[in-house]
């Protein structure tokens, strides 16, 4: 029964996507807002969670003003879905006509260095337009993944983000820590969404509260020497985008491993923070991002070795 909705689920996907791409990019993306908004939120959104999270990033905001960001939030991502039949044609002319791109100079000098480039981001605004964007600058890379568990939508994803210009998509967890690894020590880049819980990470402040984030990035810029460049898929208006690379997040190297990951760490938060409060509506508040843990303690000091 699972395969046989997943087929279902992945089917309806297809033929929804493959419709709306035959119109103009930026009438699908508005007929998006209306199928997030009236769709996607009555079928998915009634988790109470979506309203707390804002209420913990948001304390000032009534209840009126949390379910106003939160219904953004669902026109945003029925946006993404009817996007995504046009997310490959970005890399070429279509993309000109959609994106703007600024700041690829911070990661151009840091790649210079020959040590490999760390990308972080989050889910904002569409964050699939960020690999066609980039590699329309002449810069691609390597992406940490996290795989749907439907296996044909997820195999769609896959081949989307390959001929969008992502040149290897590297699943999370041990094997794939080793692939990055390797990545790096050729000079290459790899980009990675930094902005979920991961138990395995280190607690960091994140909207005034500790957050379980990954130190992978923290941790692999201190001993490989490669940079971390933060970088962001804004929504400017409708199916029009900005992408922008920020300056270089410094890594220090001090006698005190730990301290020095969780710093850069906090740095990454600080990014993802600051993106956020920008435009709140065009980041995925379903995420249990503030989950709570056993023990907070001391866990970066398991981490930088």
């Amino acid at each position: 029964m699972k395969r046989l909705q997943y087929r279902i689920e992945a089917g309806l996907l297809f033929a929804l996507t493959g419709a709306v791409s035959l119109l103009p990019m930026d009438r699908a993306s508005t007929l998006g807002a209306w199928f997030g908004r009236r769709v996607l939120k009555p079928l998915l959104g009634r988790s109470r969670r979506q309203q707390a999270n804002v209420g913990i990033a948001f304390p000032e905001l009534d209840e009126d003003g949390r379910a106003g960001i939160v219904g953004r939030m669902w026109e945003n991502l029925g946006r993404i879905i009817f996007e995504m039949g046009f997310v490959v044609r970005l890399r070429g002319a279509l993309g000109q006509e959609h994106i703007r791109v600024s700041g690829i100079d911070n990661v151009r000098a840091a790649a210079a260095r020959g040590k490999g480039v760390l990308l972080v981001t989050g889910h904002f605004g569409n964050w699939e337009v960020g690999a066609p964007a980039l590699a329309h600058a002449g810069i691609t890379s390597a992406v940490v993944t996290r795989p749907p568990n439907n296996p044909h939508v997820a195999r769609w994803i896959e081949k989307i983000r390959g001929d969008a210009g992502t040149t290897e998509q590297i699943a999370k967890g041990s094997e794939g820590l080793k692939r990055i690894f390797s990545l790096l020590r050729k000079g290459e880049n790899v980009a990675i969404l930094v902005d979920q819980h991961l138990a395995e990470g280190i607690p960091a402040p994140f909207f005034g509260r500790a957050a379980m984030t990954t130190h992978a990035p923290a941790t692999l810029a201190r001993k490989l020497g490669a940079a971390i460049v933060p970088f962001t898929v804004r929504r400017v208006g409708g199916a029009q985008f900005e992408v922008i690379a920020f300056p270089e997040i410094p890594v220090a190297r001090s006698e005190d491993a730990d301290h020095d990951v969780l710093e850069a760490t906090e740095a990454i938060n600080r990014f993802v923070e600051a993106e956020v409060r920008r435009a709140p509506e065009q980041w995925l508040w379903m995420h249990d991002r503030w989950k709570p843990v056993a023990v907070l303690g001391k866990r970066a000091g398991r981490t930088a070795g």
